[in-house]
């Protein structure tokens, strides 16, 4: 799931007012229904077939330097050909050209209907599609490498707080999120009711080295910056960054 971008064109101000009536309605939902209704209502844009999960997967200059470190990491660190994990696969733009470079590929997504249309419209790709919520809920699938792509950006706090902690139990994640650039980032870590907007508008973002997460820096390097870039929109976008996530400092064994 990497939809950041909806409204882009839109002023902040509507945005933010637009997010503030939104959070209303999504606060006692359940993720399943909050980003159905997303889906559904094309709230991340719309695109070929059905499901669109906006600009971070269908852009492919914000896809392209994300593709080419997950293939030199692979190699590097000796996951090719491993048990690959996409938690909150989205459109599944991404994870298609991912999927060469894995052993296995298990990809996650809490609405139950993109999960039921990936099953048939990839029938012929060896992916097995799960139904599971990221923050809560059944087991998730066992894997040796983890991706975790513009989701997170999208929950609370406490969702995010309980993502992180079941993301322990895996030997590397990567981490990917949307961010003011440079010098912009006012307050890490503003809470939000999940939903199709980010903390980006508020001058804020997901900081996992920050409070309340306070991930450890021995866990946490960040191995990619890139600026975000959107078809017919000027100016300064933000930036993607990814981490390499490594929980409790374990060692990495191909």
């Amino acid at each position: 799931m990497s939809g950041s971008f909806m409204d882009t064109k839109a002023r902040p101000i509507l945005r933010w007012v637009w997010q503030r009536c939104q959070a209303g309605r999504n606060r006692f939902r359940s993720a399943e229904a909050v980003f159905a209704s997303i889906y559904r209502k094309q709230k991340w844009g719309s695109g070929p077939g059905r499901f669109c999960s906006g600009g971070g997967s269908s852009q492919a200059e914000n896809a392209a330097a994300y593709l080419r470190l997950i293939e030199e990491e692979s190699l590097a660190r000796g996951f090719a050909g491993r048990a690959w994990l996409d938690l909150g696969c989205g459109d599944f733009q991404i994870g298609s050209r991912l999927r060469p470079l894995a052993g296995s590929y298990t990809a996650v997504d809490v609405v139950g209907e993109l999960i039921a249309h990936h099953r048939a419209h990839y029938r012929g790709l060896p992916v097995e599609f799960v139904h599971a919520d990221i923050s809560g809920g059944a087991a998730l699938p066992k894997a040796d490498v983890v991706f975790v792509r513009q989701v997170l950006q999208h929950l609370s706090n406490g969702q995010i707080a309980r993502a992180l902690q079941r993301l322990r139990d895996y030997p590397l994640v990567y981490l990917t999120e949307h961010h003011p650039s440079a010098g912009k980032l006012r307050r890490p870590n503003a809470d939000m009711v999940q939903g199709s907007g980010i903390r980006l508008d508020g001058g804020s973002g997901v900081c996992f080295a920050e409070p309340p997460f306070s991930i450890p820096p021995g866990e946490l390097e960040l191995v990619l910056e890139v600026p975000v870039v959107l078809a017919g929109v000027a100016g300064d976008l933000g930036v993607l960054k990814t981490w390499r996530y490594t929980p409790g400092a374990a060692a990495w064994t191909p």
